[in-house]
């Protein structure tokens, strides 16, 4: 819903804002275990808003405007990095039930992908991989353009997640740097490759065929999953990652197909932040973009600096409203 947020805290709360108004109003918030690693929403039944949360240890599936638990998940010996919600359709543990309830949901751990069922048994699960991240076993150099430098990823761990728009695939990032894409209906993994120099803090779907990464070092990238070997479509560098560095609540994505396919990109962190739109579908690789990173500006229209404004997570809306 355009007029909610959701927003996590390390009490463990998550908060229900109202936009409908301003400032935003609080309407309520929902107990969810530890300190709130991951959240995300779900269409629901169709008769109200469902949510997703996670504090690393269980996965908690509620209902927004009760803001009552439908089903808490714990997953044993595992520490819960990502989750993120998969389309409707078929896939690993046969077809789920028809209509807008059905839903899957992919919880990431460090070293194993797993795809649930979000309204099933809890101890139901309906595929389930291990991560074997690109040159786990020897020591590989970087062929990445965002980056040179000799690595042993074999203590590599995941660290970010998404599902393409169709739900057909499902990527992985790591703290070493590689991108996993996996199959999600055949079973199988597409391609593993280094897509960084650092660590990849954040994996997101631009496209069927496209997926946007951020790494720690204040790079990103656009990448082109079509073809034996994926190609970065256009590279950035200079965002912005003060403080303990970026995470994937700095980074918010929107596909917008007209005029032109294109990708609104809004990464904000600290007391500064950059907007831009890259071109989607193109297979022709653009050149390098450097980033200006632009000051958040009060209602007089002063600029507010470093100290005043220290900005953890975004998101973009409609209309070219922006929620810090």
């Amino acid at each position: 819903l355009e007029s909610t947020v959701l927003c996590g805290g390390r009490d463990g709360i998550v908060r229900v804002w109202s936009l409908r108004q301003h400032p935003p109003k609080l309407e309520g918030g929902h107990k969810s275990g530890g300190s709130i690693r991951s959240l995300c929403c779900l269409d629901g039944d169709g008769s109200s808003l469902k949510a997703v949360s996670s504090d690393g240890l269980q996965v908690d599936y509620w209902d927004v405007g009760r803001a009552a638990t439908i089903e808490r998940r714990a997953f044993e010996k595992r520490s819960i990095v990502d989750l993120c919600p998969v389309a409707l359709g078929y896939g690993p543990g046969g077809a789920f039930e028809a209509g807008r309830c059905a839903r899957q949901l992919v919880v990431l751990g460090e070293r194993v992908l797993s795809v649930v069922d979000a309204r099933g048994p809890p101890t139901l699960t309906a595929a389930e991989w291990p991560l074997s991240f690109s040159g786990d076993r020897e020591v590989v150099e970087s062929s990445s353009p965002l980056g040179e430098r000799v690595v042993s990823p074999v203590n590599a761990r995941a660290t970010s997640c998404c599902c393409s728009p169709d739900g057909a695939w499902v990527a992985t990032a790591s703290d070493q740097g590689h991108i996993v894409v996996t199959d999600r209906r055949a079973g199988r993994y597409r391609t593993s490759f280094r897509a960084h120099g650092a660590g990849v803090v954040c994996v997101k779907a631009a496209s069927r065929h496209e997926i946007f990464t951020v790494a720690s070092d204040g790079s990103a990238a656009l990448w082109r999953l079509t073809g034996s070997i994926p190609k970065p479509v256009c590279v950035l560098r200079g965002l912005p990652n003060y403080g303990s560095g970026l995470r994937s609540s700095n980074v918010s994505i929107n596909a917008c197909m007209k005029p032109k396919p294109a990708l609104q990109v809004l990464v904000a962190r600290g007391h500064k932040a950059v907007s831009l739109a890259l071109p989607l579908g193109k297979s022709t690789p653009l050149n390098p973009i450097d980033c200006s990173r632009r000051l958040f500006v009060d209602v007089h229209g002063q600029r507010i600096p470093r100290g005043h404004l220290n900005v953890e997570a975004c998101a973009s809306l409609p209309a070219r409203r922006v929620v810090l």
